[in-house]
């Protein structure tokens, strides 16, 4: 299990990665929430958001890992208004939000300039345990929205 997962994250490509991919649901690890978290973040990677969430879709038990790796795959590709979509289908199902969680959507939201949202997230982060990733996801999020106020208020 910690093989394929460590495996998976230094793939050279495609062909590399969908051979693992074979291999994981050989060796019976379909329900491992690693494995399956490692697969999305690597199809992610390689743009291939497709075959990520045929990964995410396979899955036997939801977590909220998984969750994140789908919603951040997405946001990091460009796709914002999937990963909000997703995101809102995640919290629809009960799970609840972490740091990983909103930085996803913050950066979903840096993506289609929505900074409104952005600050709505932002009271989000501020609740939790104080996070440098997030954070930083904030000032970019600020920043890029042309917010140079509520990005100095931030910093």
């Amino acid at each position: 299990m910690f093989t394929f997962s460590s495996v998976l994250r230094v793939c050279d490509g495609l062909e590399t990665l969908r051979q693992l991919h074979s291999g994981i649901v050989t060796f019976g690890l379909d329900s491992n929430v690693f494995v399956w978290s490692a697969s999305i973040d690597v199809y992610a990677k390689w743009g291939e958001l497709g075959d990520g969430f045929c990964v995410f879709n396979e899955m036997v038990t939801g977590d909220l890992i998984v969750w994140n790796s789908i919603v951040g795959g997405f946001a990091q590709n460009g796709r914002g208004e999937e990963a909000l979509d997703l995101f809102k289908m995640m919290r629809g199902s009960g799970f609840p939000v972490n740091q990983a969680s909103l930085t996803s959507v913050l950066t979903a939201c840096t993506g289609l300039a929505l900074l409104e949202l952005g600050r709505q997230v932002h009271a989000h982060v501020m609740k939790l345990e104080s996070d440098l990733i997030p954070n930083n996801a904030l000032l970019d999020m600020y920043f890029k929205c042309r917010s140079l106020e509520d990005c100095e208020l931030c910093f």
